[in-house]
């Protein structure tokens, strides 16, 4: 699993520093101004670090979650039950470059996949991360259907997913795009 990479400090120009308080603790706590600002320093990157990698778990664990149980209304083929797992201003962009909105339109579009035959979807989450109420991931997508001539077909495809945190912590769509 791959998550999102987020760029320290450092690599937007500037060199990480201790605040005058947090010098003086890190002096009086390690000795020479210089050498405690730097043990310091490496601390709090590695804290930041340890912690950056548990918050990117949670996002993917949610998100796996969240992948779980859109695969099974959409495998329940019910539309209603899809789009309830979109806000009210979502956006759905799917590769017949139309823009769908809301989950009334999501409604609409996923029921014509359905009475068109395509079933056993499955994502399969490639990254995630988040930031506040917002949490994003990328899967690899597969579904099977029909062709024109009414042949067995196998589909897949990339999509990208932005969810946002719902006042009781579930997460709806906010825009999914796919190819």
């Amino acid at each position: 699993m791959a998550t999102f990479k987020r760029k320290p400090a450092a690599a937007h120009g500037k060199s990480p520093t201790l605040s005058d308080p947090a010098r003086s603790l890190a002096v009086r706590s390690y000795g020479s101004s210089e050498l405690a600002e730097q043990f310091v320093l490496v601390k709090l990157k590695h804290y930041r670090e340890k912690k950056m990698k548990a918050s990117a778990g949670a996002f993917a664990k949610r998100v796996k979650n969240a992948y779980s149980s859109w695969d099974a209304a959409f495998n329940s083929g019910n539309a209603k039950a899809v789009a309830a797992f979109y806000t009210e201003d979502a956006y759905l962009l799917p590769a017949t470059h139309d823009v769908i909105e809301g989950p009334a339109g999501v409604e609409k579009f996923f029921a014509g996949l359905f009475f068109g035959g395509v079933k056993d979807h499955k994502l399969e989450m490639i990254a995630a991360d988040g930031d506040g109420n917002l949490v994003y991931g990328a899967a690899k997508w597969s579904a099977s259907g029909k062709d024109d001539k009414g042949q067995p077909s196998n589909y897949s495809g990339i999509a990208t997913h932005i969810f946002e945190q719902q006042t009781d912590s579930s997460l709806k769509l906010k825009l999914h795009t796919f190819n």
